[in-house]
């Protein structure tokens, strides 16, 4: 871009970036007086010329005509301003509303939502509304939905503010547990203990334990070689005891 030219022209949504941006280019030009006042001098009709011209370089095509058309720089700087004043009030309130209703859609997938906040962000803050990171994490958490609440609990019991970088990062490494099985969860936790998790080593423990220290409900023995349990009572029976199988069924 030239040293006149902003890197975005004036469009429907930034007018409020933009008449900051531009503000900042006439001061750097030496200009920022013709916006402020008419010209009275010579001089003053010159800069004010100087500042339509760049003002028109930096507009949609749309905007052009209320440019040429204003007498001045100052007359074009504040047609422009009346011309999006019940634009961007609207728009602020519509935009505010959906960042209070933010969540999670159907089906949605993570990167997509992430996205969709950075979005609204960045068009709150094209209408004069900054929402800070610190105040988007909490909006991107709250808008999850129960399937991840884990990592979204273990986020929310931090201390300290919520960077929005490292809330993202969290939420991206997150393995969400299947319907039918929470171990993903114990995964998730025990990664963020600095352990190993093995998911299936719960219920290889707890069989083993039954195995090792089960009783036979027949013959009253500790055995090492229960098979089959009891249909009927659930009570352990070793490969020992003498007994009908036809009420028990294996352990598998």
């Amino acid at each position: 871009m030239g040293k006149d030219r902003l890197d975005e022209p004036l469009d429907l949504h930034n007018y409020s970036t933009w008449k900051l941006r531009f503000q900042l280019l006439s001061a750097e030009l030496g200009y920022s007086r013709a916006l402020l006042q008419a010209p009275i001098a010579e001089a003053d009709v010159i800069i004010s010329d100087k500042v339509k011209s760049v003002m028109a370089k930096n507009v949609k095509n749309h905007y052009l005509e209320a440019i040429v058309r204003a007498a001045n720089a100052k007359a074009a700087w504040d047609a422009l301003a009346a011309t999006f004043a019940s634009t961007c009030n609207t728009r602020k309130v519509a935009l505010r509303q959906e960042l209070s209703d933010f969540k999670m859609a159907n089906g949605e997938e993570l990167p997509i939502y992430i996205s969709r906040a950075r979005q609204l962000q960045s068009d709150l803050l094209d209408v004069g509304h900054a929402v800070a990171d610190t105040e988007l994490s909490t909006i991107v958490i709250k808008g999850l939905p129960s399937k991840y609440h884990v990592v979204t609990t273990a986020l929310t019991m931090r201390e300290g503010e919520l960077d929005f970088t490292q809330v993202v990062a969290r939420l991206m490494a997150y393995v969400i547990p299947d319907e039918d099985n929470n171990e993903s969860s114990s995964a998730f936790i025990t990664h963020r203990s600095g352990g190993k998790f093995n998911p299936t080593s719960r219920h290889q423990t707890s069989k083993q334990r039954s195995k090792s220290n089960a009783i036979c409900h027949y013959c009253g023995k500790l055995s090492t070689r229960v098979r089959t349990v009891c249909s009927a009572t659930r009570a352990s029976i070793c490969a020992d005891s003498r007994t009908n199988y036809s009420d028990v069924y294996t352990i598998r």
